[in-house]
């Protein structure tokens, strides 16, 4: 389309272009779902149109000219007409400029209706002003022309009108706009029928004034505009005739069938009414049925839940006839097992079935219709009872029973009897009928059941009762015995830690006594051997210095005998180098000292063990308690080495002390060891003792794994001992305390895992007045 009219232009190639970027973009909006790719392709779309339209309003501004309108299209005439035409006019500009405002509002994600209602109110602008300028054109004077200005296109108007409409759509029709026309509401469907056709009128109206008015003289004018307005009120006559037609035919028909649902209200209320009536008739006899058959129940079931009193079987059996009775059933009666006799035995009837009642015993292995049911545990129907092989005709007969029901009496799985109704006239149970039958049999049951054992709970609480007073009597018979007892166990436990008092120090003497003996046989086996192997030494010490003279006075003779025997002198050279005869002569004195010293150390250990055992020192003596202390050491030296634990003597000077020094030993030797065995190889065990007031004390330190406080109360039991077995006899500590306690003095310790144990011995100078007891 190049030109349409003779004062029309054609379209600028870069709107032409910024139209297509438009479409595409609506194209992609109008896709679904949207997708990440749409949204950047939307963008990439409408970016340019902004750019290039804010490019295109600056070139308006004086002294810019940035040649927007050539950038997409290269032209080869050069007439200002031509140039004219291939511009971009500025409202031209400003439209695009709004049209893809309103497409980048269509992109943003959230579908906000702040942002949707922005984008319809640019997209009506946008259609607004394509369509003001389109109808420039009709009326002949396009808006914005002239020789300076640059109109714009009749086919970019309406182009502009027809993408209005598009970003109308793509807002959606919830928009304000659009939201009056859609939807089946009145105003919007006489919005849809009568607005393009006002619209459409209004604009041919004044478009033939526009014409009548170029074309016309004034009167003729005059005349033919009056003629227009004659026509316009007819077309708006028409218009209103179209309303009133269409909302007035809508109202007369909704009218008529208002009419019609109220005539058929009043069909439907008085059927209500009807029905309304007949249902209260029916509620209140029902009501006065169930209100009868309530008391009943309170009543029934007030007794089938009160088992205080032995009559109420007796009469949750009368209730249980009488409901029958109301139920129709003109005879009924109760019959139970008597599991002895091995038979069904009738207890209560109502009715014509009370004549037969005494009489009425069947064989529970019979075939009877109530044995029958006993044994089966279901419920039997009867159509004919005189002709039933199963029934007594003789009892039938005299009951006047045509068809009957038994149903079992159930209580927690196990039958006790039978209900059994009957009438004069046949009878079609329903299974509702044959339920309500078996719910009374079964209360009757768990009636029956409770009774029974009420009954056997009541004896029971009696045998209970007897029992409790013999248990009473018996308990304090008990309770004195256990008095007896805990007496007697008070008794046996101080004998038991007598006794094992008693064996401790057994242990102890016994300990003590083959300590005595060993160290006596060794120092016996030692001191002889020891006394002749000493003098021999010294004799062989002295024997050795003239030996070794004697070689040195031989050796001066060498020059003679290597003259007149050499041969020998051979020989003896040979032996010198042999035996190295210097070394040995020059050594012989120093193996004869370090032979001395061993002997005098031979001699000193046995003094040590002497000193130790306190072998002459038995009875009570004054003695300074750091000599067998030292003593006690140089014994157990040996196996601290072993263990590869230090031993520290810090010993200070002691006043004379009374005591048995042997056992005084004995206790340190004891502790040590346990602090031995406590620590770990570099470990250090350190002996102090130190004068304190009128006593002594003692103390034996370690660095080793300490003593759990679980067992610290223990430590002084005889025979407890943490060591592994084989090891250690739980003696030691025992001992070392009875020991203690009975030189008057006191023993105690401080401990914690893994930091170590500190005992301390606190011994008086002198032993109390019963300390010779200490000796036993």
């Amino acid at each position: 389309m190049r030109t349409i009219g003779a004062e029309s232009i054609p379209m600028a190639p870069s709107s032409a272009l910024a139209f297509i970027l438009l479409g595409a973009s609506l194209w992609l909006l109008a896709r679904t779902p949207a997708r990440r790719w749409i949204t950047w392709a939307t963008l990439l779309c409408a970016g340019p149109v902004v750019f290039t339209a804010l490019l295109r309003l600056f070139d308006f501004f004086p002294g810019a000219n940035l040649g927007t309108s050539h950038w997409a299209y290269l032209s080869s005439e050069d007439s200002s007409d031509q140039a004219t035409a291939d511009q971009m006019a500025f409202q031209t500009a400003v439209t695009f400029l709004l049209g893809s405002i309103t497409v980048l509002l269509l992109t943003v994600p959230g579908n906000r209706r702040s942002v949707r209602y922005a984008a319809s109110f640019l997209a009506v602008v946008v259609a607004s002003l394509g369509l003001i300028f389109a109808l420039g054109y009709f009326y002949g004077a396009p808006f914005f022309s002239g020789p300076a200005a640059i109109p714009m296109a009749i086919n970019t108007s309406l182009s502009f009108v027809a993408l209005g409409v598009g970003l109308l759509l793509t807002a959606g029709p919830e928009t304000p706009p659009l939201r009056p026309l859609v939807g089946p509401s009145v105003h919007a469907r006489l919005l849809r029928a009568f607005l393009p056709f006002t619209a459409l009128t209004v604009c041919l109206v004044a478009w033939l004034m526009y014409l009548i008015r170029q074309r016309e003289s004034a009167p003729s004018a005059a005349l033919v505009s009056a003629l227009l307005v004659v026509a316009a009120i007819l077309l708006v006559s028409i218009i209103c005739v179209r309303i009133a037609r269409t909302v007035g035919g809508d109202l007369e028909r909704v009218d008529h069938e208002l009419r019609e649902a109220e005539g058929r209200s009043r069909h439907y209320a008085a059927e209500l009414q009807a029905l309304n009536t007949s249902l209260e008739r029916r509620v209140a006899e029902r009501t006065t049925a169930l209100e009868a058959s309530r008391d009943h129940l309170d009543q029934f079931f007030s007794i089938t839940t009160s088992l205080e009193n032995p009559d109420n079987v007796e009469r949750t059996f009368d209730l249980v006839l009488r409901f029958c009775q109301r139920l129709g059933y003109e005879q009924a009666m109760i019959s139970l097992i008597d599991q002895e006799a091995r038979v069904v035995r009738g207890v209560r009837a109502v009715g014509a079935l009370t004549e037969v009642l005494q009489r009425t015993v069947r064989a529970l292995d019979g075939n009877d219709i109530l044995a029958v049911v006993a044994r089966a545990g279901q419920t039997a129907f009867v159509k004919e009872s005189l002709e039933d092989a199963r029934c007594d005709r003789v009892a039938v007969a005299a009951a006047g029973i045509r068809s009957q029901i038994v149903v079992p009496l159930l209580s927690q799985g196990a039958v006790v009897g039978t209900l059994q109704v009957g009438s004069r006239l046949l009878l079609d149970p329903t299974p509702e009928d044959v339920r309500t039958l078996e719910t009374l049999g079964n209360q009757a049951a768990r009636a029956l059941t409770g009774l029974l054992r009420l009954k056997e709970i009541q004896h029971l609480n009696r045998e209970l009762r007897q029992t409790a007073a013999e248990l009473t009597h018996s308990n304090q018979q008990l309770h004195e015995l256990a008095e007896d007892l805990r007496e007697s166990a008070a008794s046996e436990r101080r004998a038991h830690e007598e006794l094992k008092k008693a064996q401790s120090q057994m242990v102890q003497s016994e300990k003590l006594a083959a300590l005595g003996q060993l160290v006596a046989g060794v120092a016996h086996e030692l001191n002889n051997p020891l006394s002749f192997v000493s003098n021999n030494v010294a004799v062989l010490q002295r024997d050795v210095s003239a030996l070794r003279e004697i070689c040195e006075l031989y050796r001066q003779g060498q020059p003679l005998l290597e003259l007149h025997r050499p041969e020998l002198r051979a020989r003896i050279r040979e032996l010198e180098e042999k035996i190295d005869l210097d070394y040995t002569l020059n050594n012989l004195d120093g193996l004869m000292n370090r032979s001395r010293e061993g002997l005098k150390r031979i001699q000193h250990i046995v003094k040590d063990l002497r000193d130790f055992a306190r072998l002459d020192e038995s009875d009570l003596h004054e003695v300074d308690l750091n000599a067998g202390i030292e003593s006690t050491i140089n014994i157990i030296r040996g196996e601290a080495k072993k263990e590869q634990v230090g031993l520290e003597l810090k010993l200070s000077p002691l006043p004379p002390v009374t005591c048995y020094p042997a056992k005084i030993n004995q206790v340190v030797l004891n502790l040590v060891t346990n602090a031995l065995d406590a620590c770990s190889p570099g470990g250090k065990v350190t002996v102090a003792t130190r004068a304190q007031g009128d006593g002594v004390e003692i103390t034996v330190a370690d660095d080793g794994t300490g003593i759990d406080p679980a067992i610290r109360e223990k430590i002084f039991d005889p025979f407890f001992t943490t060591k592994p077995q084989g090891k250690g006899t739980g003696l030691g500590l025992s001992i070392s305390y009875g020991i203690v306690q009975a030189h008057g003095g006191a023993i105690d310790f401080e401990s914690g895992v893994d930091r170590g144990s500190c005992f301390k011995v606190r011994l008086p100078l002198s032993l109390p007045r019963n300390g010779e007891t200490a000796n036993t």
